[in-house]
């Protein structure tokens, strides 16, 4: 051993309390830069693994009013792999006695959405003739505490609209809970986001034969 390594040896024992402390500072250091680096990426690929499985939209387009119809001319275009249409309406609601600006998003009548699908975490998908149901999305259920079986009531024209929910689902679309574009998250006691067979909501809002989505 030379007489340098000797001194660096004496001069660790001599200063162990400090070189514990350097040591535990950039180890400290180390674990909150890579902890978060680590925690976003496995955030980012339960994301993505939820939009595989539920075929998440590559994009959407909003109109007044269109025909049904028009979607199997879309579905026809050349590289469109699926293509849904839908009707969304938001609409003043009463869940629990509390009031909250629901929006209502239809799916097929029969079947799941060939884009955009639902994750069932509570309760049962709707069944073919489920009319005056609904499936509450997670923050609405979360929030109000709802199970399948409870209600809640839509606000039209003054009239009171009973919805009963079959369960509770997880949306790709609202994975953070937000009315817009413009918003960052919205209050999950203001707003909710529900899922209607379009039948029952073209009935509902007097748009048969008719999407917006």
């Amino acid at each position: 051993m030379g007489p340098l390594t000797k001194k660096l040896l004496r001069d660790l024992a001599k200063s162990w309390t400090q070189m514990a402390s350097i040591i535990m500072v950039v180890a400290l250091g180390i674990i909150m830069f890579s902890g978060p680096l680590l925690a976003q990426r496995d955030l980012r690929d339960s994301i993505n693994n939820i939009y595989r499985r539920t075929d998440y939209e590559d994009f959407s387009a909003k109109v007044d009013s269109a025909p049904a119809e028009s979607v199997s001319a879309l579905a026809s275009i050349g590289n469109v792999k699926a293509v849904e249409g839908r009707l969304s309406r938001e609409s003043l609601a009463t869940v629990k006695g509390k009031p909250i600006t629901l929006r209502v998003i239809t799916v097929p009548d029969s079947g799941r959405p060939g884009v955009n699908g639902l994750l069932v975490e509570d309760g049962g998908y709707l069944e073919p003739g489920d009319a005056s149901a609904c499936l509450a999305e997670h923050h609405l259920s979360s929030e109000f505490d709802l199970k399948p079986g409870e209600e809640v009531t839509l606000e039209k024209d003054g009239k009171s609209i009973p919805l009963t929910i079959a369960g509770t689902v997880v949306s790709p679309e609202y994975l953070r809970l937000v009315g817009g574009r413009a918003e960052y998250v919205a209050d999950p006691t203001q707003f909710g986001v529900v899922f209607v067979p379009y039948s029952e909501a073209a009935r509902i809002f007097d748009l048969e034969g008719r999407v917006n989505e």
